[in-house]
């Protein structure tokens, strides 16, 4: 007959220093059937997490070797240029004008070099914030505690500048604690995201505010599309660099798709009245002018975008915290209404 084992907790541990829903309890064994029988509810599936869908990518050899060749033969067209002007210069001018011309081409391709570096670097940083996040869910899918810790001092590393003393020492408190993966990656969130999270809820709340203002007031269709578009590259930017990131202006634009990506696969980009009944309420909605319901409507849309970047923007997904919402970036643009009011007073 098989014996149960005793199940222990490491020394120095105590039950209450662990929430019970991240310790990982003891398995039974059943003398019976000799199986071991544990608790259903101890993993935490990739279902359960808010997780950014990633669509396959599909690239093509003809085309990337077009646009390869094009680039190059641009180039050198354009190096073939610059040349052709420094020597004119050369030629015809005094010779300080050739040298000055020199001089300016020259800064003028270090620079263009040192553009090309940061946005490269942009563009990797945000990548290693897209494996963290993609890792993370898998690591809480197989609930693989040890992958879990590796993980979580990577986060913590991310947050270098932002790390305290006091913030390692209640992490490492749990070190030596039997811990699920979720449990474990939730030490992270609550240290280095959740403060983030309000903040970036606090940011959409202020683009939403500009975006429904200018749009309502502004003349012409074209300064809507102008100011909108910028309002959200500069709202994508603020949410990266909050949770991290280091975007370019190509860093920009891939967040962009990527937020675009998950905003229609989780809510879609449906318009219509339903979504300035979210914020107006039906009854108030019916009496708005069609302006300010225009203005309204461009205000949901760029709060959806928001939440949206937030996801794709954050290093893990939503494993406590509540993912941000509609309502949420409602409470935060009323509470600042509200400041405002008694600033006033």
């Amino acid at each position: 007959m098989i014996e149960p084992h005793a199940f222990e907790m490491p020394s120095g541990t105590t039950a209450d220093a662990v929430p019970a829903q991240n310790i990982v309890r003891p398995h039974a064994i059943d003398p019976a059937s000799a199986q071991i029988v544990g608790p259903e509810d101890d993993f935490v599936t990739a279902q359960q997490m808010d997780t950014v869908p990633i669509t396959p990518k599909r690239r093509s050899r003809a085309g990337t070797v077009f646009f390869t060749a094009l680039g190059v033969l641009l180039s050198l067209g354009f190096t073939l240029w610059v040349n052709r002007v420094v020597e004119g210069f050369f030629a015809s001018g005094p010779l300080w004008l050739g040298w000055l011309t020199l001089g300016v081409s020259v800064i003028a391709l270090i620079s263009f070099l040192m553009i090309i570096a940061r946005e490269a670097l942009g563009i990797l940083w945000e990548k290693t914030i897209e494996r963290l996040r993609l890792t993370a869910a898998e690591v809480i899918e197989v609930n693989n505690d040890t992958q879990a810790r590796s993980l979580l001092y990577k986060v913590i590393a991310l947050y270098e500048r932002d790390t305290t003393t006091a913030s390692i020492q209640r992490i490492r408190a749990f070190d030596e604690e039997i811990m699920q993966a979720s449990g474990r990656l939730a030490l992270a969130e609550r240290e280095y995201l959740t403060a983030r999270d309000r903040e970036g809820k606090q940011l959409v709340a202020s683009t939403v505010r500009q975006v429904s203002v200018v749009t309502t007031l502004s003349p012409r269709a074209v300064i809507d599309v102008v100011f909108i578009i910028y309002a959200l590259a500069r709202l994508l930017r603020q949410i990266s660099s909050l949770y991290g990131g280091k975007p370019g202006i190509l860093g920009i634009v891939r967040l962009f798709r990527l937020a675009l990506t998950h905003l229609a696969v989780t809510t879609g980009i449906a318009v219509g009245d339903s979504m300035a009944h979210d914020i107006l309420g039906s009854s108030l909605a019916t009496w708005v002018s069609a302006r300010l319901g225009e203005g309204v409507l461009n205000g949901t849309l760029s709060a959806r975008f928001g939440l949206a970047a937030i996801a794709v923007c954050r290093p893990l997904p939503f494993i406590e915290a509540t993912p941000p919402k509609l309502a949420d970036v409602i409470k935060c643009l009323t509470s600042k209404s509200k400041e405002d009011e008694n600033n006033h007073e």
